[in-house]
């Protein structure tokens, strides 16, 4: 359950950090596309370590 929830975490402030920095006009919409593709990968990489488990 560790690594759900660190995905979880990763996916949700990320995504928050987006929304927040593009409300600000901090970031244009296609920088934070960008951030959250980056969360996608990230999160998929992460999930990656599950293929392990139990081996």
């Amino acid at each position: 359950m560790t690594v759900i929830h660190q995905n979880f975490a990763f996916a949700i402030g990320a995504n928050a950090l987006g929304i927040a920095l593009g409300t600000l006009k901090i970031i244009s919409p296609f920088t934070a596309a960008l951030l959250h593709n980056a969360s996608t990968v990230a999160v998929v990489i992460n999930s990656a370590r599950l293929m392990k488990y139990g081996k």
